[in-house]
């Protein structure tokens, strides 16, 4: 049985890769993989300062899936 946590970066993983496109932006595909209004808490900064909850997670999935963000675009890593 798989975990919840492998699940859903599966599934994170297989979005990333259904909407990238070479030299798209890291806001950009994450707002097309967590979009807003079905994802809201996930846009929302911290009461400490810092980025949105979403790009710890989103940076792992692009990781998982072969891309690293670069220069705020997102790049295959071959």
């Amino acid at each position: 049985m798989k975990l919840q946590g492998e699940v859903f970066r599966m599934r994170l993983v297989d979005r990333i890769k259904k909407h990238y496109r070479p030299r798209i932006g890291f806001y950009e595909l994450a707002m097309l993989v967590f979009p807003r209004d079905a994802y809201p808490d996930a846009w929302n900064y911290s009461s400490n300062g810092g980025p949105p909850a979403l790009v710890r997670t989103f940076s792992k999935g692009l990781k998982a899936a072969g891309f690293m963000r670069f220069n705020d675009r997102v790049v295959r890593m071959d």
